[in-house]
């Protein structure tokens, strides 16, 4: 499966923007049309909501753009700033694991042992970093 890039309406809804919106045009051209750099600034704006305007966050990407051609990476790199220290550590600890892995969070946290692991999971999902996937097991009866 691949995805495209997102349409302007497709970005509109994901960003809950009005399309049309020159600052939604940016953004969409800031992230390559790229659905994942989206979601992450998207949800960057949702959680730093009383500290960052769109036009903020259009800003701290527009200025990396020279220096990081890749537009996921801007987005993680901005979105990143927002972390607690401990929580930064965490997540670049985590480029020991292969991309698109799954990892049971059991063994995550025998590897890494961080204090905290369960509070940055939480974390980095909501910036939509990683993905936690909650598996069922059962007999079924």
């Amino acid at each position: 499966l691949k995805l495209g890039e997102l349409t302007d309406g497709e970005a509109s809804s994901l960003l809950g923007m009005t399309e049309g919106e020159s600052m939604l045009a940016q953004l969409v051209r800031l992230c390559a049309r790229s659905p994942l750099a989206l979601s992450i600034v998207g949800a960057m704006r949702a959680l730093d909501f009383a500290n960052k305007s769109w036009n903020d966050l259009s800003k701290e990407l527009s200025a990396l753009e020279s220096k990081e051609p890749n537009a996921v990476k801007r987005s993680i790199c901005v979105s990143a700033r927002g972390l607690s220290e401990a929580c930064r550590r965490f997540y670049l600890r985590l480029s020991v694991f292969p991309d698109d892995v799954l990892v049971p969070v059991p063994a995550l946290m025998t590897i890494l042992g961080s204090e905290g692991a369960g509070e940055f999971l939480f974390e980095l999902g909501r910036r939509h970093f990683i993905r936690v996937e909650v598996a069922f097991s059962g007999s079924g009866s």
